[in-house]
């Protein structure tokens, strides 16, 4: 009878406990949880595998960044590479070192130490004739060269037919770079959609507004590029961030024509400033444009792949006193993608990089906007001789704001999957062939002005030619890109 007893309550015993673990709360760990679905009308943030590891975000910014084409990424070192054999990676989780075939690299972002300044933003800016872009002192100008002592290479000798323009030392006058995460756009007010920002490009849904507001001057340079075929609405100098009821200037793009209008949100409707035609554009994933907007004159230029499409005046009183920027997706069917975006001060200087495409003349534009042509002789010094139909000008350069240069011929250049393009920042950089890296040198070649060895230090990020989408001989469709619809 005891045994039986003592069976029963040794069951009753094993029952309790086991109902009891039905009701214990297992602790689900924080990564693990799920996340709540992303609504509609908001910012769709997506981490990259570089955002998930666990170093510190200082150890981070101190490494250097290797992406590749398949969207992987790993924070490391860039010890070195050859054309041949690749590129050479350290990894803190690794005991050896990597190599890396180059056909497989998108891009390399170089770490805080190894991204100091140079200071050659302080410096004249040479502009090439297929848009790379070099910073040093000009020694000498002549007939077939222009001398440029750089920060990055030392002495260059650049072939006077390869150089577009010569910008004077100037400060940028930088308001806004990006896209970037930290940023603060924001779906518009009464739009639907979503947006997501990936690898600096914002990529808005079909029929989706987004806007962000940033203090501005009355004169402003924007700058941006767009996915090549979209249409859509840029509105600047706007009260509120809204595709259509706030008031400001609003320019609409498609693929052959841009309109401009006048928003009047706290009045309705709004008044047609007048249209254009878009002209040829080049066949490229993403196009270039540039808007010159000048609040209290009124007047606005809109300069497309460096060519100046039509300028605008607004005649009527009311002023858009507003800081508001809304991008508005007008195509049913897919997203827009925009990237590279700069907001700065504009002087009311020239309008485009290269101001003609084929000028008659060398042009001469000086620090108070005068601007007179001509046929630069020589620059010897820190002076310009310059001849013109009336007189024979020296003439300070500190005293110019910039230089074109009449018979600048494009270099072709061949595209090879082990180009990079080397950017100082975001914008500016050159195009290097036939690499070499070891011991923080970059040793390669350009058509422009041969053999070279650069600071690895100078640049900001190596763009690998064949995994670009934006860089000629690689044309892609962006909508073939995850999609945010």
């Amino acid at each position: 009878m005891k045994r039986q007893i003592v069976l029963a309550a040794c069951f009753l015993l094993m029952t309790v406990i086991a109902s009891a673990e039905m009701f214990i709360d297992i602790p689900v760990p924080p990564d693990a949880q799920t996340s709540p679905s992303e609504k509609q009308g908001e910012m769709v943030k997506k981490s990259s595998p570089s955002e998930d590891d666990d170093s510190s975000g200082a150890e981070k910014d101190n490494m250097d960044l290797i992406s590749f084409i398949n969207g992987d990424a790993m924070h490391g070192k860039l010890i070195g590479a050859q054309t041949t054999n690749g590129v050479e990676w350290k990894s803190p989780f690794s005991g050896k070192n990597t190599f890396f075939d180059m056909n497989y690299i998108a891009s390399i972002k170089l770490g805080a130490k190894e991204n100091k300044k140079t200071g050659e933003a302080r410096l004249n800016a040479i502009v090439l004739s297929n848009h790379d872009s070099l910073f040093g002192k000009i020694l000498k100008l002549d007939d077939e060269f222009l001398t440029l002592d750089t920060e990055s290479a030392g002495r260059l000798e650049i072939k006077r037919e390869a150089v577009a323009q010569i910008i004077a030392k100037t400060s940028s006058g930088l308001i806004y770079k990006g896209p970037n995460g930290d940023d603060k756009w924001k779906v518009a007010e009464n739009s639907g959609g979503k947006f997501s920002i990936e690898k600096g490009i914002l990529k808005i849904s079909r029929n989706c507004g987004i806007g962000i507001e940033i203090k501005i001057p009355d004169m402003i340079k924007l700058e941006f590029e767009a996915s090549a075929g979209s249409s859509f609405n840029l509105t600047f100098f706007s009260d509120k961030i809204s595709s259509y009821a706030g008031n400001g200037y609003m320019l609409t793009l498609n693929q052959n024509q841009v309109y401009m209008q006048v928003m009047r949100g706290n009045r309705g409707g709004s008044r047609n400033l007048g249209n254009a035609e878009l002209g040829e554009i080049p066949f490229k994933p993403f196009v270039r444009f540039a808007i010159f907007a000048d609040r209290k004159n009124k007047s606005f230029s809109l300069a497309v792949e460096d060519r100046v499409i039509h300028k605008w005046f607004d005649n009527i009183k009311d002023e858009c006193s507003g800081n508001a920027f809304v991008f508005q997706n007008n195509h049913g069917g897919s997203s827009l993608h925009i990237k590279n975006i700069a907001i700065s001060k504009w002087d009311g200087g020239s309008e485009t990089k290269i101001d003609e495409e084929k000028p008659a003349s060398d042009i001469i534009v000086f620090a108070n906007n005068d601007k007179v042509t001509g046929k630069v002789l020589k620059i010897a010094g820190d002076e310009l001789t310059f001849k013109t139909d009336f007189a024979l000008l020296d003439v300070p350069l500190e005293r110019i704001s910039k230089i074109i240069l009449r018979g600048s011929k494009e270099e072709k250049i061949t595209p090879d999957s082990s180009d990079i393009k080397a950017f100082f920042d975001s914008n500016n950089g050159i195009t290097l062939k036939k690499i070499s890296i070891s011991d923080g040198i970059i040793k390669a070649q350009n058509p422009c002005f041969g053999s070279a060895e650069f600071k690895l230090s100078s640049f900001a990020e190596l763009k690998f030619q064949n995994a670009s989408s934006d860089e000629p001989g690689s044309v892609k469709n962006p909508d073939n890109d995850e999609n945010t619809d």
